[in-house]
Order: C-alpha cells, then structure tokens, then sequence
C-alpha cells in the first residue's frame, strides 16, 4: 500500500479541498493495482478513495441562558444586552419551566338548582376553583337537606352516574354538565327522577398541556399544521391540585430560529390548546431559555471567540 507521503503530499486535506468542497476524508490511501500477467502493458494504476458530505447545521454545546419570571402575565421582558441575530444563525429552546398550578376548572357562572316537581327552586353558585371528582360530589350532594340526589362515578370506565330522588327535579349548568361527560340537561333542561349515566368520561383535567408561545420565534421557519406559528414547544401535564409546584427539565429541547435581526426583548405566553392565554390568578410560572448557535461561526461569537 501507497501513503500520501510515499508520493510527496504531507497534508492530504488541503489538497482535496482545493476544489472548494467541504471534504470528509474517509481513508487517504492509494494502491497499486498490479495485474500480474500484463504489468508492461497496464502498469499501475492509482486509485484514490473519499467520500464527499453535505455540510449539515449542527446546534453547538455554548449556550446563553435567559431566566424569565412570572411569565403567566404575558408581558414583554427587556433584555439589558440584546441578542444579536443579524446572521439568523441562532436557535432558542425551553430548558426548564416552573410554575404553580392556579387554573380552574369551574370558572365563574357555574350553578345547580333543585326543587320538589313543581315547587320553588333553590340555587347553589359554585365557587370557582379547580375542583376534583370528590370536591364537587360533596359540594353539590351537600347542597339539599335532603337526598335530593346521588353522585358516583365508575373508576373503570370514568362514567359517572346521577341518580336523583323520586319527587325530585335537578338542573345543572352546561359547565358542570361537560365536566362530568353528562349531555342530559344541556341547555338549560330540568332533569326528572331517575338515573342518568354519563356519555363521556369525566374530564377534570381541563389542562392536560401548557403551550409556551414566544413572539420573537422565526414564524418562517417554525410551522405548526400547514401555518407559521410562534410556539416554542409544549409540555404535558399530570394531575395536580390547585397550588402545586412543579419543575419540568426539558433534556432535549426544541431548538427554534429566532428572527433575523437584533433582539431586544422577549415576550413569552402560555396558552391552552385553543391558542387562548390560560389564566393562573396570579400565580407564578418561571421558565428558563438557552440560546445557542447553529453553525459554527456564531458559536464562537457566543464564545467571545474571533470569527474567520
């Protein structure tokens, strides 16, 4: 076997990259190929072997960490060093996200109403809050003096079952009756005595993701079901109770280009599935940003580094 030295190149890689390429060298040799019973007429012959690899776009390990608080109020944070994306080459992605739990599932409004078949009614106003299946069977079955009406749910299947007295007449709020998978009564419609089953699973858990909106994302780039969106990434919940706190570490971010120019405030939102802004009564959710660079020049312009 043949070594570039053997032939005088002590430095194969400039050499194949006079043509301007962005080379891989996959092995650097040459052989001779000898045919033993026609060397005078072939010779030798020089075979050279590479391999010739598209320059791919690589996130860098540098990253710069941007600590925003309190992002539930959906206000812009001004940035007192602005981020300088004039090439487009930088990304953004969530690190972390802290937040305590201060959604409701029971908003404002929410009623139910009993009487005796064609007496006077009375009214309990739910208070707002994120209720459980047992808070709220014990808040509407305490309601009348009298048992009025039953409420269980079926742990296999999630169906709940309503059971009111003979006598008895019910209505529920369309809020109440969604969050209990109960289409009965809907509109506005006194139930009878009897027993109701639900037609869909029970759903207290109104929130089963956080979507983290960031305006200052590339829309161009970032496309969410056929149209530019400014959502950073999502993050799914478990359940919890009102005024939990949680930490979510995301290992493996979604890494997002930021728009082209200088950044001198970032502006962070978090909504729901609907793309509406989740209100958590004014309690607090942290998040932390990494901004990293996707080509190698801007990664050691992060570093403080000169570039080439």
């Amino acid at each position: 076997m043949v070594s570039f030295k053997d032939i005088g190149i002590l430095h194969p890689e400039p050499f194949l990259r006079v043509i301007g390429l962005n080379l891989n060298l996959a092995f650097c040799e040459i052989a001779y190929i000898v045919s033993a019973t026609s060397w005078r007429f072939l010779g030798a012959w020089l075979v050279l072997g590479f391999t010739i690899k598209p320059e791919r776009v690589r996130i860098h390990n540098t990253s710069m960490f941007h600590t925003l608080l309190d992002v539930q109020r959906g206000e812009s944070v001004s940035l007192q060093q602005y981020i300088d994306n004039r090439d487009g080459h930088l990304c953004i992605g969530l690190k972390s996200i802290t937040f305590a739990v201060g959604w409701y599932n029971i908003k404002q409004g929410e009623t139910f109403s009993w009487r005796s078949t064609g007496g006077p009614e009375e009214t309990l106003n739910i208070p707002p809050g994120l209720y459980g299946f047992v808070q709220l069977q014990e808040t509407l079955e305490g309601a009348s003096p009298s048992a009025t009406h039953t409420l269980e749910v079926n742990k296999v299947n999630g169906l709940i079952t309503l059971t009111i007295a003979s006598g008895r007449e019910v209505l529920l709020s369309d809020g109440l009756l969604m969050l209990l998978g109960l289409d009965d009564g809907l509109g506005g419609v006194w139930l009878n005595a009897g027993v109701y089953t639900g037609d869909h699973p029970i759903n207290f858990a109104t929130r089963q993701m956080l979507w983290i909106h960031m305006e200052e994302v590339n829309t161009a780039e970032n496309i969410i079901d056929g149209a530019p969106s400014t959502l950073l990434t999502s993050i799914g919940l478990g359940c919890h109770a009102f005024g939990d706190i949680n930490t979510v570490r995301v290992e493996c971010p979604e890494y997002k280009r930021l728009r082209v120019g200088t950044v001198g405030e970032l502006k962070v939102s978090i909504r729901d599935a609907s793309g509406k802004a989740i209100s958590n009564h004014d309690l607090p959710i942290h998040i932390t940003l990494a901004v990293v660079a996707s080509n190698k020049h801007e990664h050691l312009r992060l570093r403080g580094l000169p570039r080439d």
